[in-house]
């Protein structure tokens, strides 16, 4: 089945220390979850929520999800069972050792190896527009959004463009170097596109460092995250 990511607790400290201040900031948020998992940050944040859209295409992370949303009584997390991108359709997904590696895109031997990965299976997931998703099922917009998809972001974020350009919520989106050259992008490039969408683009260096980091600084490779800030934010930053 391979290995899950756990509870609240497991989130990364720099992680964890940012989402705090911003629910703390947005009480009775809406929350859009993008690469739930088996709900670390779903199931950790509903209660400060009013209400959850957690979206996991994988099935058997998918159903994990699932039973611990049932298991907690958490009424107000909804759960999809679908990819974002910017198109409509079905892909592969490639699913490994550790779910937390999932991805639309294929790994190549090199990450495997450090990350000590073994390619567990594969499976064909629906892929949509958020916009689209939207519109469908009346979903409210979002005040917070976390992208975690791996390597998929910049594709997710354009086919949700009217959805978060027109309420502009506070964004976290991963920003591996390999990941989103396993799709065939540079990084940068998300960086771009929320800079354009009006977004203060600061960066954060993975686990315990809660340091935002300025646009100067975001080319360093081990800058691992984005949090992307309405300019209403800038005097709180």
């Amino acid at each position: 089945m391979g290995q899950s990511i756990r509870d609240y607790d497991d989130i990364n400290e720099n992680l964890r220390y940012w989402f705090d201040r911003i629910f703390a900031a947005v009480p009775s948020a809406v929350f859009y979850d993008v690469g739930a998992n088996d709900g670390v940050f779903s199931v950790g944040y509903a209660p400060r929520c009013r209400v959850v859209h957690a979206f996991e295409p994988s099935s058997v992370s998918h159903r994990r999800l699932v039973e611990r949303v049932v298991e907690r009584g958490l009424g107000n997390v909804r759960t999809h069972r679908l990819a974002l991108s910017d198109r409509n359709g079905e892909m592969r997904l490639h699913r490994y050792t550790d779910d937390t590696f999932n991805s639309l895109y294929e790994r190549g031997g090199e990450q495997l190896a450090h990350y000590s990965l073994g390619e567990a299976s594969s499976e064909s997931v629906r892929v949509v527009r958020l916009d689209d998703v939207v519109r469908e099922l009346r979903l409210p917009p979002p005040d917070v959004v976390k992208i975690d998809i791996e390597g998929a972001e910049l594709f997710a974020l354009r086919g949700g463009e009217l959805t978060i350009r027109g309420s502009m919520p506070v964004i976290l989106v991963e920003y591996s170097v390999d990941n989103t050259g396993n799709a065939g992008y540079e990084r940068t490039e998300i960086a771009a596109l929320l800079s354009d969408w009006g977004y203060l683009i600061r960066g954060l260096f993975r686990n315990t460092d809660t340091t935002l980091r300025e646009a100067r600084e975001l080319e360093h490779r081990s800058i691992w995250n984005l949090l992307c800030f309405p300019p209403a934010w800038e005097e709180t930053l």
